[in-house]
């Protein structure tokens, strides 16, 4: 009899499991295989937007930058004041060059948050591209935006 050695995709028992597993392979560098982790956690519970902010963080790392809205986005359908989940959609506005789109999500994190890490600097550098380009919010990026304005505070998953 021969040994047939197949190679298996990485697997978690609970939602908790598969967090931390994600977590690992995300501190590994293992985006691809962080990102399969926390597609089972939101198997297992489809309504978690902790999941989704870290799958979009890792889809954003990943340059994937518009799944990686997609999970941000409904991850602020969830929980719509969570400071990290919007300014990782700052980030990705300013990443593409959307500079006021990204000042409105920045303002949200810092009046949520006022010691954000990032927030402030990510703020005034959008601030200086809008005010030397005299960029503005396009019409078809509304819908993001809308998820930066002020919303009732939930409770974490």
């Amino acid at each position: 009899m021969a040994l047939k050695i197949v190679k298996s995709s990485p697997t978690a028992a609970t939602r908790e499991q598969a967090m931390l597993a994600a977590q690992r392979a995300f501190a590994h560098g293992e985006l691809e295989r962080a990102a399969k982790f926390l597609l089972q956690a939101l198997e297992m519970n489809e309504q978690d937007p902790d999941a989704y902010l870290q799958l979009g963080v890792i889809l954003f790392k990943d340059s994937k930058y518009d799944k990686a809205v997609i999970a941000l986005r409904r991850s602020l359908e969830l929980c719509p004041d969570q400071p990290d989940a919007l300014n990782a959609l700052g980030v990705i506005m300013y990443t593409l060059g959307w500079h006021a789109a990204s000042e409105v999500f920045f303002r949200r994190v810092l009046e949520l948050k006022p010691d954000h890490p990032a927030a402030k600097n990510s703020l005034l550098e959008a601030m200086r591209q809008v005010r030397d380009n005299g960029d503005t919010i396009a019409p078809e990026l509304e819908y993001l935006v809308a998820l930066a304005r002020p919303q009732a505070i939930c409770a974490s998953a």
